[in-house]
């Protein structure tokens, strides 16, 4: 599984600074190069994660300003999407497992927590809708060269 970033280049004070971000998971940083960049939004993508072992990828795209993350567990980079986009629209979880027609909160943060439960595709779809009616999952098949990593 991968997300997809956007990287842009900017000047401040003088300075040229590459401002990163990964928008599913509402993380920007920056950097004074690309690979300082793609440094530090690895930083904090690990850092909110917070599990011991967990590491993120990046894999710059062919296309110009973009870029990809992956991680080396797709149970806990799901886990963290599902808990960045709840917190992104700004729902507790009370309200997001009432959203999910129940009552219990834990029905809802289960599917957050480190040893909690991994959604199947159709679960994750009602998760993510029920947080954002105007957003829609989109899987992509893409040919990704491999050892093309930044």
């Amino acid at each position: 599984m991968r997300l997809l970033g956007t990287i842009r280049k900017t000047k401040t004070k003088g300075r040229t600074m590459f401002i990163i971000t990964v928008p599913d998971l509402d993380v920007v940083t920056q950097g004074y190069s690309i690979v300082e960049a793609h440094e530090m939004i690895k930083d904090a993508i690990e850092t909110l994660a917070d599990e011991k072992g967990f590491e993120v990828d990046v894999f710059p795209s062919e296309e110009d300003g973009m870029f990809y993350i992956s991680s080396n567990n797709t149970s806990s980079l799901l886990r963290l999407l599902i808990q960045r986009q709840r917190q992104m629209e700004e729902v507790t979880l009370a309200l997001a497992a009432k959203k999910m027609g129940s009552t219990s909160p834990n029905a809802y943060a289960q599917y957050e927590q480190k040893e909690g439960r991994q959604p199947s595709v159709e679960t994750f779809e009602r998760l993510m809708k029920s947080l954002s009616p105007n957003k829609e999952l989109v899987i992509q098949i893409i040919d990704v060269p491999e050892k093309k990593r930044a």
